[in-house]
């Protein structure tokens, strides 16, 4: 193996930044993840193998296409530029290409007929609420913001613009849009979905993060071709999950870095 040390990842003036300053930055400061994300997508790709899912050359162009698409490279000059901009290849792009299309094939394959079955067993997952929120870690404070906006929305919004911790939400008046059940922590869900639109629920202790939520609109589930998608995707995800189980993930760096780290 290379001595980490001696591979130089980037610089600041005559100051070589190493592959193993790199690592260590990642692991010390907990932002592993995209390593994760690395490790689980070959953990895709060792599923789509065993299960023998297979990418066709005109749908691997048609995935190659839709990226270049949603990227805005509408010309050849523009997908070089913005390789080289990265330091990639075309042969990267492909091989970007390559794990989407080969991610939907094996989702359309492991979830191919159970996707209703799944949406009937897990419905309650898909209710949805539009909601706006503050954040705040004061309980005493969440309980003054709970009261001063039982007013109704504009109140909400006009303290959220202030006091709330959530940059997003904040400059957008504490507006979330819309969430599915499952998407909230459980204590807050559990609030949300016992009120009626226009409540002011909360403050509800999130592990030490208090949070107050105007309930603008209920929307229980219904089996809308949105809603087959989402639980395609959840189904997918469940599965993707079990897969990991069966084969741990897990960096193997060089002790110098930390050692092992699970994914």
């Amino acid at each position: 193996m290379s001595d980490l040390h001696s591979i130089v990842a980037g610089r600041v003036g005559d100051h070589d930044v190493t592959l193993h300053d790199l690592l260590y930055t990642l692991k010390i400061s907990e932002r592993m993840r995209p390593l994760e994300v690395a490790l689980h997508e070959a953990a895709l790709m060792r599923a789509a193998d065993r299960l023998g899912v297979t990418v066709s050359d005109q749908e691997l162009q048609a995935h190659a296409d839709g990226v270049r698409r949603s990227l805005g490279l509408l010309r050849s000059e523009d997908t070089d530029r913005w390789l080289a901009a990265r330091g990639s290849s075309v042969d990267d792009f492909e091989a970007y290409a390559l794990r989407l299309a080969t991610a939907a094939k094996l989702k359309e394959k492991v979830t191919e007929g159970r996707v209703d079955a799944y949406f009937s067993e897990h419905r309650q997952d898909f209710d949805g609420a539009v909601i706006s929120r503050i954040v705040v870690d004061d309980g005493e404070q969440a309980a003054d913001i709970a009261e001063r906006t039982r007013s109704g929305a504009a109140a909400f919004a006009a303290v959220a613009r202030v006091e709330s911790m959530e940059g997003g939400t904040r400059d957008a008046g504490g507006h979330a849009g819309f969430v599915y059940r499952g998407q909230l922590p459980p204590a807050v869900s559990e609030a949300v979905f016992a009120a009626q639109a226009g409540d002011i629920v909360g403050p509800v202790d999130v592990d030490g993060l208090y949070h107050v939520v105007c309930v603008e609109r209920l929307q229980p589930a219904e089996y809308t071709q949105g809603h087959h998608e989402a639980a395609r995707e959840q189904l997918f995800t469940a599965w993707l999950r079990g897969q990991a189980a069966e084969v741990p993930v897990e960096f193997t760096l060089p002790a110098a870095v930390g050692g092992s780290v699970p994914a």
